[in-house]
C-alpha cells in the first residue's frame, strides 16, 4: 500500500513570550479539518527554554484517547537557552475532529515554541512505524544544516519526513533541503519550523536533511523514515531434509 498525504487537516502554530512570566508548558492545536480513523497523524513539536536545560514533551493530552508515541527528538542550544524539535505521532483508532484540542505538555516552561499537525494515510499501524532515523542540533551558529543519514531502509517506497527548527531569528534557507514541502513555517520572529516528505526509493537507500541557511544561526532537525501498512513478513520456511541417518541403538541385558 502507498502512503499519502492529507492536506485537509493539517495545521500550524506559533508562540513567543511576550515576558519571562509568560512562558508557559502547555501549548494547543486542532487539526484544520475532520482526521480519518485509520490514518496516522503527526505532530512536530518544537520549544526553547529560558536560560536552562531543554525541556521534554511530558504527554499529549488527546480528547479521542489515541496512543501517542515520540518518533524523534534532539536538542539544540542557544546561548544560555535551550531547545529541542521532536515528532510524534498516533494511528487514530477515534476519529479527531477539528473541534477537538490536542494539548502539549512539557516539562517545563518554554519561551518561544511551534507545532504543526499533518496526517498520513497508508503507513504502519503499530506502535513503532520507524524504519530508521538521523537528527542532529547545534550548540553554536551554523549556517549548514544537517540531520546526518540514516541507516538503510528495510523495504521500498515508504515515507521519508524531514523537520527542522530554530528559536525564531527571523532567517531564511539559502538552499532549501530535498522533499515536497508541506509546511514551511520560515523565516520567523516567533519559532522557524519545516516540514517536507519524500518517497524513500529503493529498499536499502539511505535518507537525510541537508540543506543551508541564509545566515549562520542555531537550530536542530531531524529525517524520519516511516514503514508502509502491510509490510510483508518474510517467511523463512524449515530447511528441507534431503538424507537421513540411520540411528544405531544397542540395549544392554
Amino acid at each position: 500500500m502507498a502512503w499519502a498525504y492529507d492536506s485537509a487537516s493539517h495545521n500550524s502554530n506559533t508562540f513567543k513570550a511576550a515576558s519571562s512570566s509568560k512562558d508557559t508548558s502547555t501549548f494547543t492545536i486542532s487539526p484544520a479539518a475532520n482526521t480519518t480513523a485509520g490514518d496516522r497523524v503527526f505532530l512536530y513539536i518544537g520549544a526553547i527554554h529560558r536560560a536552562g536545560a531543554a525541556p521534554t514533551v511530558s504527554s499529549i493530552t488527546d480528547p479521542r484517547s489515541n496512543s501517542w508515541h515520540q518518533d524523534a527528538y534532539h536538542t539544540f542550544t542557544d546561548s544560555s537557552d535551550n531547545g529541542f524539535v521532536a515528532i510524534w505521532s498516533a494511528q487514530i483508532a477515534t476519529q479527531i475532529l477539528s473541534t477537538d484540542t490536542l494539548t502539549v505538555n512539557l516539562s517545563s516552561t518554554a519561551r518561544k515554541s511551534g507545532l504543526m499537525l499533518l496526517e498520513y494515510s497508508g503507513l504502519d499501524t503499530s506502535t513503532t512505524p520507524v524504519d530508521v532515523s538521523a537528527s542532529n542540533g547545534v550548540t553554536s551558529s551554523n549556517a549548514t544544516v544537517t540531520s546526518g543519514t540514516t541507516p538503510a531502509t528495510g523495504a521500498a517506497n515508504e515515507l521519508v519526513i524531514r523537520v527542522y527548527g530554530d528559536d525564531g531569528w527571523n532567517i531564511a534557507w539559502g538552499t532549501a533541503p530535498a522533499g515536497t514541502v508541506e509546511i514551511n513555517g520560515m523565516p520567523s520572529g516567533s519559532w522557524s519550523q519545516w516540514w517536507s516528505d519524500q518517497n524513500s526509493g529503493s529498499s536499502g537507500a539511505t535518507a537525510t536533511l541537508s540543506g543551508t541557511m541564509a545566515s549562520a544561526t542555531t537550530w536542530a532537525c531531524a529525517t524520519v523514515v516511516y514503514k508502509l501498512a502491510g509490510a510483508a513478513v518474510v517467511f523463512q520456511p524449515p530447511p528441507i531434509v534431503t538424507s537421513l541417518q540411520a540411528v544405531n541403538r544397542s540395549a544392554n541385558f
